[in-house]
């Protein structure tokens, strides 16, 4: 399992995609949904879970929520 912050796009998204296709089930945390829905789809398709989080990392609460 991998938890990943700001997996929207770019180094967030790079490291998401990596960690599926090493076999892990991913969690993005995101304020974006709409950019995090389209990785999530991409990542199941690799055969792994993933949930999405609307989550502001800079809010410790929520983060903990996850």
């Amino acid at each position: 399992m991998a938890l990943v912050t700001g997996a929207g796009s770019g180094i967030g998204k790079a490291i998401a995609a990596r960690s599926a296709k090493e076999g892990a089930h991913i969690a993005i945390a995101d304020i974006d949904v709409d950019a995090t829905d389209k990785v999530k789809d991409e990542i199941q398709k690799m055969g792994r879970s993933c949930t999405v989080h609307k989550t502001d990392v800079s809010d410790s609460k929520r983060v903990d929520a996850i």
